[in-house]
């Protein structure tokens, strides 16, 4: 999991600063933001934010979201090559 990063007022720069930190790490790693309230828990993994009742490690979710993107890669390779198919036969009767 990341490391966890106290943001203090008054502190010039400090809030800058956790989100350059933050965004370096959202890069290899899902960063968690702390649950404010009841309810999903909110990751940010590689320029992207995601949401869920899930309570996961940090190398959970990577997974679980590697996965997804993996999956949905397959759908899109899938349906190219089923479109450049029927592209190439000509229509069916």
């Amino acid at each position: 999991m990341a490391d966890v990063h106290e943001v203090r007022p008054g502190r010039p720069g400090t809030a800058q600063d956790l989100l350059t930190i933050l965004r370096s790490e959202q890069a290899a790693t899902p960063v968690q933001f702390p649950r404010l309230v009841q309810g999903d828990a909110i990751w940010w993994y590689r320029d992207c934010f995601y949401s869920g009742d899930i309570d996961a490690s940090s190398g959970d979710v990577k997974v679980l979201l590697d996965a997804r993107r993996l999956k949905e890669r397959r759908a899109v390779d899938r349906a190219r090559a089923t479109v450049e198919a029927a592209a190439t036969n000509g229509p069916r009767r």
